[in-house]
């Protein structure tokens, strides 16, 4: 259960010596921390497992995402990171370890996927987003193929396409006949 300060919106968990702090007028209550990121509370500082790991690296990483046009920050337990191509979010694994999930900015995809690597340094690991996205920018996926659109009714076109589909259906229905009588002659 997480103990949260209503006045300042922020939660945190049972064992933070913070919650000693909070007066018994602002303090409440959540079963858990799904809900109280939905409520607009804040995870401290001192509970959320990625600000306690970056801590130390901060100065390192501010100067690194700034020569690369990189942002990041760090919010309710994962770490933000936004690149001119992409978007990034990484989240505390075992021991030293970082999950990373990835979503393309460009293009129709609106989901995160899992990138099967783990990284144990957080520069590593911004090093590779960063390879990931220069490697993606000089070599940018294929416009996908427009449609044609349907012929209209009445022109050559339309006739042609009726005849190829007649005809498309037609080896069909012949290709179901010797299938039904290769399959009788087994039995």
């Amino acid at each position: 259960m997480n103990m949260v300060n209503m006045k300042s919106r922020v939660a945190h968990y049972p064992g933070c010596h913070f919650v000693s702090r909070i007066s018994e007028v602002n303090l409440g209550y959540y079963e858990n921390t799904y809900y109280t990121k939905e409520d607009g509370y804040r995870l401290c500082k001192c509970c959320d497992p990625m600000a306690r790991r970056l801590n130390d690296r901060d100065e390192e990483m501010l100067d690194f995402c700034r020569e690369r046009a990189i942002s990041y920050k760090v919010e309710n337990g994962e770490l933000m990171i936004t690149t001119p191509f992409s978007d990034w979010k990484a989240y505390p694994g075992e021991g030293s370890r970082y999950i990373l999930y990835h979503r393309n900015t460009r293009g129709n995809t609106k989901c995160y996927h899992l990138q099967t690597d783990r990284y144990s340094d957080v520069m590593k690991m911004l090093e590779y987003i960063d390879d990931h996205d220069r490697y993606r920018l000089d070599n940018p996926l294929p416009k996908p193929k427009k449609v044609k659109a349907a012929p209209k009714n009445g022109t050559k076109r339309y006739r042609a396409a009726e005849r190829r589909n007649k005809e498309k259906k037609r080896r069909q229905e012949i290709r179901n006949v010797l299938n039904l009588i290769d399959s009788l002659a087994l039995i």
